[in-house]
């Protein structure tokens, strides 16, 4: 009797340890699915926030060229892309911002057309909405169908986890 219940003590905890692992792998590496499948506002881009959080494959995005910093406790992912609206246009997108110029020329001149600094929830504000205009936010709507379309579903789904987590994180209520 007494060795029926260790070995169910065992199993319990090994199980449990488990668990306790396995979520914060789940939450990271399934990221961009649980950001881009969460309930938002509109002109909210939860995408946005998860770049700063893990490495973006490249095959999520494959339009865009992707390049992922990691220092210490820095990380942060940078998608690129000409041609967006116009021929020789130039986008960058980052965590904490969005910048457009009408060439990367300009680009490196710092003679950038459109600005935009989400908050910390991947909420644009009307004041930049405004100044990014239609087309460009019509780009980052396709860019988190494309996202969402194309990361990988996790074998067990933690999406209640991960709106919490992004919810207590954030501070903010949907």
């Amino acid at each position: 009797m007494k060795k029926k219940l260790w070995i169910t003590i065992g199993i319990l905890a090994l199980l449990g340890l488990w668990a306790i692992m396995y979520v914060p792998y789940n939450l990271e590496e399934y990221n961009y699915y649980y950001a881009t499948h969460m309930k938002h506002r509109r002109y909210q881009y939860p995408f946005l926030p998860a770049l700063g959080l893990t490495k973006l494959p490249p095959e999520y995005l494959p339009e865009f060229h992707i390049e992922y910093f990691k220092k210490k406790d820095i990380q942060d992912n940078t998608l690129t892309k000409q041609n967006v609206i116009r021929k020789g246009d130039y986008l960058e997108i980052r965590p904490s911002f969005i910048s457009y110029a009408t060439s990367k020329k300009n680009f490196n001149n710092d003679d950038v057309v459109g600005l935009a600094v989400p908050d910390s929830t991947g909420t644009i504000i009307p004041y930049d909405r405004k100044d990014l205009g239609k087309g460009l936010l019509q780009v980052l709507n396709d860019t988190q169908a494309e996202l969402k379309r194309n990361s990988k579903k996790p074998l067990i789904n933690l999406q209640k986890i991960y709106n919490w987590y992004f919810n207590w994180l954030y501070q903010k209520k949907f």
